[in-house]
């Protein structure tokens, strides 16, 4: 009989995915990114022309639309917070790592999990908002190019980082709520306070003007789409390193 701690990679992912397709949460943060993502695509549309937003058939009409399949990705954050954070809120970790003694082994399952799950949902995402931008014309496939296919590649490519930094997350802060509250502040309000008191081009490397240049934005002030898609899964293997140590060393008893 095969021992529990040499059960295959292959074999906790599966186990981790089922789980994830079991438990409701996760189905409600999917939903949760595609009404994102058709919500305001279909505003984008409806509101083209007026209050100086962009006409139907302008690339800035293009460009607003494929970009709301970005939109989910702090949701893909959460995610991969929750994945592993919930296993600590509800006490299942204990017989988690008593049953699968070699905890690097499982979190590595979970990054796993959440990189694919969050690859899908970027995906979905992305056939979201071209299902309103084809059909209304503000996505026109005579205009579809390399440049436009690579932006929206890089929005859909934002997701699985992102699961895989709040994985990390969750793994260094094990308390949910606060793994929660905690990356969508530095997102939203702490991050841009940071980088405003250091020297200009340093927001360059932040979470945000990372996911920029991953999405392939060309601007002079945002990395070229390879540095700063390079950049933003160090830091994921980073937080998921030093998150995994952590969580190796723990305490469950």
């Amino acid at each position: 009989m095969r021992n529990r701690s040499q059960v295959s990679l292959l074999a906790l992912v599966r186990t981790e995915l089922v789980a994830l397709g079991t438990v409701r949460g996760p189905w409600l943060l999917v939903a949760a990114t595609v009404v994102g993502t058709a919500v305001p695509a279909l505003l984008h549309v409806l509101d083209a022309g007026t209050r100086g937003a962009p006409s139907i058939g302008t690339s800035g009409a293009m460009l607003a639309v494929l970009d709301t399949a970005g939109n989910g990705s702090r949701i893909a954050l959460l995610l991969g917070v929750l994945t592993l954070t919930a296993e600590f809120r509800h006490n299942t970790v204990t017989v988690l790592f008593l049953h699968l003694p070699r905890r690097t082994r499982v979190i590595l399952a979970k990054a796993v999990t959440v990189a694919l799950v969050g690859a899908g949902v970027g995906v979905l995402d992305l056939a979201v908002a071209l299902a309103v931008g084809l059909p209304s014309g503000a996505v026109p496939w005579s205009v579809l190019n390399g440049d436009i296919a690579l932006h929206a590649l890089g929005q859909a490519l934002i997701y699985p980082v992102y699961a895989l930094l709040g994985l990390g997350v969750g793994a260094l802060l094990i308390h949910q709520p606060l793994g929660v509250v905690l990356p969508l502040a530095w997102l939203l309000v702490v991050e841009g306070l940071v980088l405003d008191l250091l020297p200009h081009g340093t927001d360059r490397w932040g979470l945000a003007g990372l996911t920029a240049a991953l999405s392939y934005a060309p601007d002079e002030l945002v990395l070229p789409i390879l540095v700063g898609g390079l950049a933003l899964a160090g830091y994921a293997v980073l937080l998921l390193s030093l998150g995994t140590a952590r969580v190796a060393r723990r305490d469950i008893t």
